[in-house]
Parts: structure tokens; sequence; C-alpha cells
């Protein structure tokens, strides 16, 4: 069964980052059932390196505001094609 509480979480975190004025797509739904952690995939991560962006301040309020370690991570098969994914699973 899916983790109620990392939904509730992922809903918090969307509406942060709508409040906060960044586009956000919501998902369709669980990508795994088993998952434990956070991540932000990113989709072409040199060509984001190479331009100003918002990945390593999002990543660095995650961990200070809220101790949680947002891995970097690239694309698995399957993923949706978006530029930018933070995935929330289970608590670890």
């Amino acid at each position: 069964m899916f983790d109620e509480e990392a939904l509730a979480f992922a809903k918090q975190v969307i509406d942060v980052l709508k409040a906060s004025n960044f586009e956000v797509i919501e998902g369709a739904g669980p990508l795994s059932f088993d998952a434990k952690g956070a991540w932000i995939v990113v989709k072409d991560l040199e060509a984001r390196k190479s331009k100003p962006n918002a990945l390593g301040a999002i990543q660095a309020v995650f961990k200070d505001a809220l101790g949680i370690l947002l891995d970097g991570a690239s694309p698995s098969p399957g993923f949706p094609d978006e530029p930018v994914i933070i995935a929330i699973g289970a608590k670890p």
C-alpha cells in the first residue's frame, strides 16, 4: 500500500512551490509503492549546471529546514518525461 504520509507531504511540497511561483505539475500518482526517501530527478543535469537555476537552493531548503537530504538523480526508464521531478517516498 502507498504511504499516505508521503502523499500528504508531497502535496505540501507542491503547495509551497506553487506559492513560491514555481511552475508545478502534479504527477498522476505513485511511481513506486516501496521507495523510501526523497530525490530531485533532473532530466539533463549537465545543461542545468550551465545556467542559473534553483535546484541547489531547493535541495538546501529541504536539508536545512526539514533535515531531508534531497538526493540528485537522473531519470530511470519509465520516469515521466519532465525536466525536473521531486519524488517523495516513504520515510526511511
